[in-house]
């Protein structure tokens, strides 16, 4: 769960069905709506467990901004081991239990984690990917934003800057606003149930526990 720490991960609320994507668009002479998106927004990815659209949100972010690819495994897995060297309590027994476990347990079977694969045998797997996680804003560039305001967003996409959000359950890659009726974030949802494809902004900032990284 969230701890304002980058802020842990999962599953989301109920979300509208998936549009498709839209490109730049800007308004035609007297009209001020407009909807805008980063150029070459990055590709959906979605979540491979229930626990881990911090890891796929930072896929994507590592995608659009040219960094070093990681699977989602890798990503939990730094997650864990951070959060246990913190002495996070959701995280610090379990791990170095499965650690131990997998350690002194005798072979065959193979208790390696296998990159992640080894999902039957190794308890260190079972632990990563049972976990929510905090994404590694050292690692990608971004900071949390205590104070971020609509204009905020705008001038981010306007810049060529996605921006991550989340809340006390689940993390989205902002890559666009719409104003044609209001003010809409276009997202990608990494959910695997009813993903997302926009958040009004008045939503947004009634959203528990919301979090924002910017890559400012």
């Amino acid at each position: 769960m969230h701890r304002n720490i980058p802020a842990p991960a999962g599953i989301f609320f109920a979300f509208t069905s998936v549009a498709p994507e839209r490109p730049c668009v800007y308004p035609l002479s007297g009209d001020t709506t407009m909807s805008k998106t980063v150029n070459n927004p990055p590709a959906l990815i979605a979540q491979e467990t229930p626990c881990w659209c911090f890891a796929a949100a930072e896929q994507m972010a590592r995608a659009y901004y040219q960094l070093p690819a990681l699977s989602q495994y890798a990503i939990a897995r730094d997650s864990v081991v951070r959060l246990a060297a913190a002495m996070d309590p959701q995280i610090f027994e379990p791990w170095f239990l499965a650690v131990a476990t997998d350690e002194s347990a005798p072979t065959p079977p193979s208790h390696d984690e296998q990159g992640g694969a080894n999902v039957l045998n190794s308890s260190r797997v079972q632990v990563v990917r049972s976990k929510y996680g905090v994404i590694n804003m050292q690692a990608i560039g971004a900071h949390i934003e205590p104070a971020y305001t609509q204009q905020d967003f705008r001038t981010d996409i306007d810049n060529q800057k996605i921006v991550i959000i989340g809340t006390t359950l689940h993390f989205l890659v902002v890559y666009g606003y719409d104003d044609t009726s209001g003010f809409d974030l276009l997202v990608r949802d990494p959910s695997t149930y009813a993903p997302r494809a926009s958040i009004p902004y008045e939503d947004f900032i009634r959203f528990p526990a919301r979090v924002i990284l910017s890559f400012r």
